[in-house]
């Protein structure tokens, strides 16, 4: 892979798909390409270039975790470097919204179930405002106001989080 014209990464395809690590972006926008070479069986080929503008964090370096509720993503972060994510999320349902603002983990609980809608269960919760949680939920329908995470994500923010680490929630849900 190259970014404005240097290469950055390179990775192995496994079942079509590569995955690389890019080294952190300056704020602006860079020229992205992708190639493919290695096996004599193909071509080599490379992408036509594509613009990708890198935007600050708007996530505070005091934030352990953050959630963007406009872009349905949260990641985990360390003195403003994100260090897992973002992953994608779902949040507050219309009448159960997913409040903006800066919050603590205060609880966590590997195996809850809600005591307020039918004993539903809410793996690896992380607790950080009041009944609102971070836990392995859908991905397509939102939430009664947690912010649902992926299985493995769930896993991850639950293993990382600690009681008292910081949590920032901003945007609003777009549905």
């Amino acid at each position: 892979m190259t970014v404005d014209g240097r290469a950055v990464a390179s990775g192995a395809l496994h079942g079509g798909t590569a995955a690389v690590v890019l080294p952190q972006w300056s704020v602006g926008a860079h020229q992205v390409r992708a190639g493919y070479s290695g096996d004599a069986r193909f071509t080599p080929r490379a992408s036509a270039p594509r613009t990708v503008t890198a935007t600050a964090n708007p996530c505070p370096a005091s934030a352990r975790a953050c959630v963007d509720l406009t872009h349905s993503r949260a990641w985990l972060q360390s003195g403003g470097r994100i260090t897992y994510g973002p992953v994608p999320t779902t949040s507050g349902r219309p009448g159960y919204r997913t409040y903006a603002g800066t919050f603590q983990v205060y609880w966590k609980d590997a195996d809850h179930h809600s005591s307020e809608f039918d004993n539903a269960p809410m793996p690896n919760s992380v607790f950080f405002d009041g009944g609102i949680a971070f836990h392995a939920g859908s991905l397509s329908v939102p939430s009664h106001g947690c912010i649902h995470l992926s299985n493995e994500a769930s896993q991850v923010f639950f293993d990382r989080l600690s009681v008292g680490d910081e949590v920032y929630v901003f945007g609003y849900a777009p549905y």
